[in-house]
């Protein structure tokens, strides 16, 4: 392959899962898991050899997908080997984290105001910190992703699914019509949204963010749970919650950048021009946060309006 055909590996996203809509609580199980596993192996050549930061955020979803599913299932069915395996999806989640924060805050936050600006001294001299916590924050990530245990993690899962570990639970729910138990957890999950989306205007930061959790589990189960019912209901609902969530996550990334310029600048002494690049950041960002906030409720209103698809 000559320099002109060669390219690298690309970023995977998740691929839909198809569920049998007479299919068991059992089924569903089974296939959404597997679909995670498959989402995450697919982004290792991304990540490992092309190093590619859309590929580690895919890796990330996936892992963050895989957890939530075991959630999502757990009322119905009890498996202690999945349980332990996203512990590890758990500690791995954290360290992608830190290079998908780093990766976030330069490119989509640092780099306009410096397209804005120009680079000034100050403006130079954080977008040098931070490229340097990145390489870091990169080769710590690239480590863990080697470690056996985590490679092992796709084939482990799908072990686990053909044990049926379940099988020895105290609960049966897992031999539940699948449609029914989606309609149980995402009413629970609605109601757990609507409980702090319903006073919007009382919430702290904290809350917010609560919010913000609960809206992305609510997502989760319902693409999880999307193939059961007809796409023309389900599709529009999803994508409204996406959008809604969309708004969410950038006001997660000014609160994540608030807290990496803290620890950049939270020293004893910093050059007056790094402090000036923090306060430029900041003020940029945070305006657009301000506005950010009435659009958080329009479009919760306008999801509010739209009938639940599993109704």
């Amino acid at each position: 392959m000559d320099a002109k055909t060669a390219s690298f590996p690309e970023p995977v996203s998740a691929k839909k899962i198809r569920l049998d809509r007479k299919g068991t609580v059992e089924d569903a199980f089974v296939r959404t898991v597997s679909g995670c596993a498959t989402h995450f192996e697919a982004n290792m050549p991304a990540v490992l050899t092309a190093h590619d930061p859309e590929g580690l955020h895919q890796m990330r979803v996936a892992l963050r997908r895989f957890r939530s599913a075991v959630s999502v299932f757990r009322p119905a069915l009890t498996s202690p080997g999945m349980d332990a395996l996203t512990g590890e999806a758990k500690n791995l989640t954290g360290v992608l984290g830190a290079v998908r924060d780093l990766d976030v805050f330069r490119g989509e936050l640092l780099l306009p105001v410096i397209e804005h600006y120009g680079r000034t001294e100050g403006l130079r001299t954080l977008d040098e910190v931070i490229e340097g916590r990145r390489v870091v924050s990169w080769a710590n990530a690239l480590a863990a992703v080697r470690e056996p245990k985590v490679m092992d993690l796709g084939p482990a899962a799908r072990a686990l699914l053909e044990q049926k570990e379940w099988y020895g639970g105290d609960r049966k729910g897992f031999k539940l019509p699948a449609r029914k138990f989606a309609r149980e957890v995402l009413n629970h999950r609605l109601g757990m949204v609507r409980a702090l989306a319903d006073k919007m205007d009382e919430l702290r930061l904290e809350d917010r963010h609560k919010l913000r959790i609960r809206l992305k589990k609510l997502r989760y189960a319902a693409e999880f749970f999307e193939s059961l019912y007809p796409k023309k209901k389900a599709r529009p609902y999803i994508v409204r919650l996406r959008r809604l969530q969309d708004v969410f996550g950038y006001l997660n990334d000014v609160a994540t950048a608030e807290r990496l310029l803290s620890e950049v600048t939270g020293g004893s002494f910093h050059p007056k021009p790094l402090l000036r690049a923090e306060g430029l950041v900041l003020g940029w960002h945070g305006f657009a946060a301000d506005d950010a906030w009435p659009k958080v409720k329009r479009r919760w209103k306008k999801l509010k309006k739209e009938k639940p698809f599993w109704a």
